[in-house]
């Protein structure tokens, strides 16, 4: 493996062309994709504590 060069490394290709596609994505769409996201796990969390919030106020009745 030591003799083989950077260009017939097909892990080396694959790494390549995924770092192209990456860099390739407006930051605007990931902009979005991560507000996105956080406005999902933003929900979650308040579903979730008003669940628990009902859970605690009637585990003593």
């Amino acid at each position: 493996m030591a003799n083989q060069t950077k260009s017939s490394n097909p892990e080396w290709d694959r790494f390549t062309a995924a770092m192209k596609h990456i860099v390739s994505v407006p930051h605007s769409e990931v902009k979005a994709h991560l507000d996105r996201e956080k406005e999902a796990k933003k929900l979650k969390r308040t579903r979730k504590s008003r669940y628990n919030a009902f859970r605690e106020v009637n585990r003593n009745v």
